[in-house]
């Protein structure tokens, strides 16, 4: 009897760990290969049951994730997935998010407001509505998604960390431009959700390139319209002649190919670069950012275990954006013969570059202290 026990238990087990949930791959990300086989477990299971809501949408998830990298497909497997949905679960909130993030035609966009409708707290969805109202310039809704989205624990603390100390590196009512989804919504949700750095004016450069959103912004700053928005350029020199009271500042994860035309009126202070037509002393800056300013301890404390979801890929990679300034603040002390606080930075860096993986970062470090 004992023998049949462990037997059905173990058969039982196979069957829960076969039908994994498919997370968001902006959370966790595995090979192609796994979200093929997840997609072919979770479609038996629709066939088993095909008014399971939860199975559709792993399903439609598991596939959606394993054909991104595949250029060539034949016919739409998506939307056929969401043609079976609306048959067989209509109306549903799995349905209304399938449907939404498939996005096949502008008239999708509506069902993103239908799933939210029905769960307005689910953080995935509150992302694109935070980047809807800030194109429609609704501050009071906007507001209340990333208070939403705060309570939502759906981002990283590393990220709140991050951003926090992009906010802090910006002087009282600068400008600050921002590059993706890591560096805006996590800086917009402490804005509003803590109250930090309020005073402090977030452009993101993508959505600069809805006419909404950058009028929306240029009347609110009290500078013109901006008639030709092509490369960054064009908004920080718009900026730097209407607005000349107003510092600019751009976010470390934009990289220089983004302002390569001006790339040499930025100077780095940290996390951050700061935009000035002429010289200045950007070493005592990033002195004051790294040693008083930020918050580091995060940076080589880790509170959780390995597999912890903040230790994900998006938390190791966006660390990297910590390393120049840190060179040269070692560079500094190493020119002022203070070698004890030179190594201790080149340390943190060297950490910070072995945690990410990047050998080529890794290898360059490993020179650096021969």
């Amino acid at each position: 009897m004992k023998h049949l026990l462990i037997i059905f238990l173990l058969c039982v087990i196979g069957v829960l760990s076969a039908l994994q949930p498919i997370p968001p791959l902006a959370k966790v990300h595995y090979e192609t290969e796994w979200y093929e086989q997840r997609a072919k477990e979770w479609q038996k299971e629709t066939k088993k049951s095909p008014d399971n809501a939860e199975a559709w949408i792993n399903y439609y998830r598991a596939t959606r994730y394993a054909i991104k990298y595949k250029k060539q497909l034949k016919g739409d497997p998506l939307l056929d997935i969401i043609n079976q949905m609306e048959k067989h679960i209509p109306e549903t909130f799995e349905y209304y998010y399938a449907r939404y993030e498939h996005k096949n035609s502008v008239e999708d966009a509506k069902y993103l407001w239908k799933a939210l409708k029905l769960r307005p707290d689910t953080a995935e969805l509150l992302y694109d509505a935070i980047a809807t109202y800030a194109k429609k310039g609704q501050t009071k809704k906007f507001s209340d998604a990333c208070i939403k989205l705060y309570y939502s624990k759906d981002i990283f603390n590393s990220l709140l960390n991050f951003n926090y100390n992009m906010l802090v590196s910006v002087e009282q009512d600068g400008i600050l431009l921002t590059h993706g989804d890591n560096d805006t919504y996590p800086a917009w949700v402490l804005q509003e959700a803590k109250d930090i750095r309020k005073d402090v004016t977030i452009l993101n450069i993508s959505l600069c390139y809805s006419p909404d959103y950058l009028n929306y912004w240029m009347k609110r700053l009290g500078a013109p319209k901006l008639e030709q928005y092509r490369v960054v350029s064009d908004l920080v020199k718009h900026l730097n002649k209407h607005l000349p009271k107003r510092n600019i500042y751009i976010a470390s994860t934009m990289g220089e190919a983004k302002i390569k035309d001006i790339s040499d009126k930025f100077y780095n202070i940290g996390i951050v670069s700061q935009y000035s037509d002429t010289r200045f002393d950007n070493i005592a800056l990033l002195k004051l950012n790294l040693e008083e300013n930020y918050r580091m301890d995060y940076l080589d404390n880790n509170w959780y275990t390995e597999n912890h979801i903040s230790d994900a890929t998006v938390k190791r990679a966006i660390n990297i954006n910590y390393i120049p300034a840190i060179i040269m603040l070692s560079d500094h002390y190493k020119l002022s013969k203070d070698e004890h606080k030179a190594q201790n930075w080149l340390n943190l860096a060297k950490n910070i570059a072995e945690n990410s993986g990047n050998k080529q970062i890794i290898e360059y470090l490993q020179r650096r202290d021969k």
